[in-house]
């Protein structure tokens, strides 16, 4: 996708796709498979971006850290306030899923579009 870099630079970072869900870092939008659009966050576009580029491979909180807060001192809650954004983008959404590893870091992975189109016939994620 890009450099590491360019996850600073969301002005420039190319639009990519998680199964269904269409994400545009220059705009701070991501649109789910129905057209919703949602607006999120610099620093929560830019994790987003980071882990995207990575898609499948672990990325440790420090990596995360370093790219996304450019290596600034910032308490845990800060990436954890970014990462249950993040999750909530995926349950909401679909598109992918975010996986915690423990004592190491993260790992984003693409969900198929029967996945997707499941999360929004029965959005908790339980069949009636």
């Amino acid at each position: 996708m890009e450099t590491c870099s360019d996850c600073h630079d969301l002005a420039h970072a190319t639009n990519f796709s998680l199964a269904d869900l269409k994400v545009s870092p220059s705009t701070l939008e991501v649109t789910g498979p129905l057209g919703r659009r949602e607006i999120l966050q610099p620093r929560v576009m830019q994790v987003l971006v980071a882990l995207a580029r990575r898609r499948g491979a672990m990325m440790s909180r420090d990596d995360l850290i370093r790219e996304c807060w450019e290596g600034r001192i910032v308490g845990e809650d800060a990436l954890n306030r970014t990462i249950v954004r993040l999750r909530r983008l995926a349950r909401d959404h679909g598109g992918f899923t975010l996986e915690t590893i423990p004592r190491v870091g993260y790992r984003i992975t693409e969900t198929s579009a029967g996945d997707a189109a499941w999360r929004l016939i029965f959005p908790g994620g339980v069949a009636p």
